[in-house]
Parts: structure tokens; sequence; C-alpha cells
């Protein structure tokens, strides 16, 4: 999705997080600037918890899917930890699992 005109538009897409990592890289290279994914921290700090399905400030981040959304930390080699904004629930999710992708600039 791209953030156009007050909202976001197009088909959210949902990736293994092997995958989601993968875009953040092909995003950087073909824009110029440097995407990666949030860390745990970074994106549990977007969870709403006093709104449900979803459970993320709208007018801020626009057409969020209520479902769970990678970030770059990783539990073991087989989990990554997730937030779900449908409920906001952060838990651990197994990285072959599709879940969607919110790309952040590094160092900002």
């Amino acid at each position: 999705m791209l953030y156009s005109g007050g909202t976001c538009k197009g088909k959210p897409g949902r990736f293994t997080h092997e995958e989601a990592l993968q875009l953040a890289h092909s995003q950087a290279i073909s824009t110029g600037i440097t995407w990666r994914l949030p860390n745990i921290k970074e994106l549990a700090s977007i969870v709403d918890r006093s709104r449900v399905n979803p459970a993320i400030n709208l007018a801020a981040f626009p057409a969020t899917p209520a479902n769970s959304f990678w970030s770059a930390s990783s539990l073991s080699q087989y989990t990554a930890w997730g937030a779900g904004f449908g409920n906001g629930v952060i838990r651990g999710n197994s990285r072959r699992g599709r879940g969607y992708v919110r790309l952040v600039r590094a160092g900002q």
C-alpha cells in the first residue's frame, strides 16, 4: 500500500518473515532510501489498546489491516515477534507464517 491523498491505497500484501526482510531490502534498492522492519518496541509503540479491529489510531495510520505485522526482532531461528493490530497483542509468530509489513526508514 502507498500513502496518497490522506490515506493508504492499494491492496496490502502478506509475507513470511524472510520475505518481509527481503521486501525492505528491495525497497531500499529501488527507492534509494534505507527501509527496514521496525523492532518490536517500535512496532508495539503504535498499538492502541483502547481500540480494536484495528488496535491502532487510523488517523495516523489509515487503512491498517486488523491483523499481525512483522517486526525485525527474533525469538529464535523459527519465530519472530509480531504485533496483532486486531486486538493489540504482541506475540511470537512462526517465521513461515504470513503477516503484514510496515516499513520504517532507517535512522528515523
